[in-house]
């Protein structure tokens, strides 16, 4: 997969500001997937969709995720390193696209949620668009689900998707309590993005004022160029 270039790392900043969580993702993917999917990003299983973006994210900034999380005991600051390469390498596998659930005599048939699903109950209160979403993605959606029926839906679901839960516990080493943290892979991302771009600029603004060149011209200088011409403003020196 292709990395995220200086412009693109600015562009998808830029673009991110004005779109909500689920338009964050699929724009993620879109620059993951570079147009070579044979349907549209709306349409991928959330899974697949999780799956470019964490690739995106390796190919753009390395294999190894930061994590940081506030102790619940404490409030010590916590930190823990994940793999990121090795959890694609286990998912290399499209996940299935639908699953099944037996239980009180009842077999339920659910596709896995995509972007279009999840858009369809932004905005709604928790608890309510948890289950708009289960009812989405029912193959019957004339069957009743009570509470029990809920809860297996919604687990089967998880399990199907490897991403869906992506929970990781970190231990305190000042109190001994363990506290879990979630990575939200899209906001985890849009995150590191967002950083490396405010980089560029400011390297852009440095060159800028030092050089006179435009911002075009600068982004169409190779990182370690810009490098070296921001050494040259760091040391004071003159180029040769």
């Amino acid at each position: 997969m292709k990395p995220l270039g200086a412009q693109e790392l600015l562009d998808v900043a830029d673009q991110s500001i004005r779109l909500n969580w689920v338009d964050r993702g699929l724009l993620l993917a879109r620059y993951a997937s570079a147009g070579a999917l044979s349907r549209a990003c709306e349409d991928l299983p959330l899974a697949i969709r999780d799956r470019l973006i964490l690739g995106l994210r390796i190919a753009t900034f390395g294999p190894q995720l930061s994590l940081q999380a506030r102790c619940g005991g404490c409030g010590e600051q916590l930190e823990a390193e994940l793999d990121g390469a090795a959890m694609l390498a286990s998912h290399l596998e499209d996940p299935p696209e639908a699953t099944t659930v037996h239980i009180e005599n009842k077999e339920l048939s659910l596709r896995m949620p995509t972007s279009r699903d999840l858009d369809s109950v932004a905005g709604l209160p928790s608890e309510q668009a948890h289950w708009g979403l289960l009812r989405r993605c029912l193959a019957d959606a004339s069957v009743e689900l009570d509470d029990q029926l809920r809860s297996a839906a919604a687990a089967a679901l998880e399990s199907a998707d490897p991403f869906s839960a992506l929970e990781l516990e970190l231990v305190c080493q000042q109190c001994g309590k363990g506290t879990v943290t979630q990575l939200d892979l899209v906001s985890f991302v849009l995150s590191e993005i967002t950083d490396a771009a405010h980089r560029v600029a400011a390297q852009i603004h440095q060159l800028a004022l030092a050089y006179g060149w435009t911002e075009a011209e600068i982004l169409q200088l190779p990182e370690a160029r810009r490098r070296r011409y921001l050494q040259f403003i760091t040391d004071g020196a003159s180029a040769p």
